[in-house]
Parts: C-alpha cells; sequence; structure tokens
C-alpha cells in the first residue's frame, strides 16, 4: 500500500537525519525558509533527510532498469535527481506561493484596516479582528504576530511579521502599523496608501488575464517536447539493438 511505503520512508528519514551533517550557514538558512513556509516543526536536517530518502527510493528502480533498457535506466537515474533537487528547492516556490497570497490579500486588508483606525488606534484589536475573515496563510501569520504583541514589544513583532513573510509590499503596511502604535496616525497617508494597492489589484488582474494564452502555448510546446522525447528514446533503443545485431 502506499500509506504504508510513505510510513517506511518516513522512518527511514528520521533514522537518517540525525546522521546528517549541514553546515551551520546551510542549516541557519533552512530554518528560516521552513519558518517563513509555515514547517517550522521540522529540523533542517530531516526536511534534506526526506528528500533524500526519496531520491534514493527512485533511484534504486534504476539498476534493474539498466538490465532491462539502458536509456530507460538513464531516465530513473535523472528522475531521481530531479525529485532530490525538487524536494529541496521545492520549500523555495512554498514561500514564493504563500508571499504570493499574502500580498494579493493586502488590498482588502489595508481598506479594512484603513476603515477601523477611523474608530480605534488600537493595532492588535484591529488584527485581531480582522483575522477571522483572512485567507489562510495570513491568518497563520496574523495569529502568530497578535500573540507576539500581547506578551511583547508591538512594533518589534510587527517588524518579525516583515522577516518571515519577506514582502516589501507588507513592510510598506506595517510601517505604517508601527506609526499608529507611536502615535503618528494620519488619516491621509492610509487613504493613500489603499488606493495604492487597489490600483496594484487591479494591474495584477489584467496581468493574470494576459497571461493565460501564453500559458496555453506554453502547455501545447511542452506537450510537443513530451511526444518528442519519446520518439527519440524508441528510435535511440530502435538503433541500439540494431547496431548490436550487427556488431
Amino acid at each position: 500500500k502506499v500509506s504504508n511505503i510513505k510510513l517506511f520512508l518516513e522512518g527511514f528519514a528520521a533514522e537518517l537525519a540525525p546522521k546528517l551533517k549541514l553546515n551551520e550557514w546551510k542549516k541557519h538558512e533552512l530554518e528560516e525558509d521552513l519558518r517563513a513556509a509555515g514547517m517550522g516543526e521540522i529540523t533542517p536536517e530531516l526536511f534534506v533527510a526526506r528528500a533524500a530518502t526519496k531520491a534514493l527510493f527512485i533511484g534504486i528502480f534504476a539498476i534493474p532498469a539498466f538490465f532491462i533498457f539502458k536509456i530507460l535506466g538513464l531516465l530513473v537515474f535523472g528522475a531521481s535527481v530531479f525529485v532530490y533537487f525538487g524536494e529541496t528547492k521545492g520549500i523555495t516556490r512554498k514561500i514564493k506561493k504563500k508571499r504570493a497570497k499574502i500580498e494579493a490579500e493586502l488590498p482588502r486588508f489595508v481598506s479594512t484596516v484603513n476603515n477601523k483606525l477611523t474608530h480605534t488606534r488600537d493595532v492588535i484589536s484591529v488584527l485581531d479582528s480582522y483575522k477571522e475573515t483572512a485567507g489562510s496563510e495570513f491568518k497563520d501569520e496574523l495569529i502568530i504576530t497578535v500573540a507576539d504583541m500581547k506578551t511583547g514589544s508591538q512594533t518589534e513583532a510587527l517588524t518579525r511579521l516583515e522577516q518571515r513573510v519577506g514582502s516589501a509590499l507588507l513592510s510598506e503596511v506595517t510601517l505604517k502599523l508601527k506609526a499608529v502604535i507611536e502615535g503618528n496616525y494620519s488619516e491621509a497617508s492610509w487613504t493613500m496608501l489603499a488606493g495604492t494597492f487597489a490600483q496594484l489589484q487591479k494591474d495584477n488582474l489584467k496581468k493574470k488575464a494576459n497571461s493565460i494564452p501564453r500559458k496555453v502555448r506554453k502547455n501545447s510546446v511542452a506537450l510537443l517536447v513530451c511526444f518528442i522525447l519519446i520518439y527519440v528514446v524508441v528510435l535511440g533503443q530502435v538503433l541500439i539493438n540494431s547496431l548490436g545485431g550487427i556488431f
């Protein structure tokens, strides 16, 4: 069963993780990335071990594949390498995806905060109330931030939010929130910020609409390349068999 294989791979990765030695720079980088991706409960060693285990599991099949079909063996080996780098680099894609979702929500967030700040300057209550309607990615970050603000410095909690998400757009918002906390609320600046983000949202929607035809063409090209590769592999095997018969 697939579930049993998954459990076996997880167990193997757990055994492998303590044996891995990562340099301090790489370990720190992975810790930051895992935290930003919402995977802070996983150690850098376990993350690398999981990627290596999946790659090894696929790579094992390259051995019998070489005896059946040499090109197939190379393809399976290549697939195992692809899986390893795909897994290790996948965290970067996950961070970018999370950041993109949070940034897409910022126009609504800024508009809501702008309205609420006309009635209250309590930033904690504003963030606390917004998180109930926030998207899952932004909600998780707001839960952490609000708890952080309640137990320590509010401005430092917002700085840590910036660092986790790594978004220049979010930094613009937190900068103005810090100003409110410090007693420098400006209704005009918040109204201007809300207008800027609303325009940014419109521009992003236009870009998405314009990119759809290009995506269709890319998928068509990718499909054509797959057919060509299959043809080349089959033709290569036929040539190898023919040459083997001659020599």
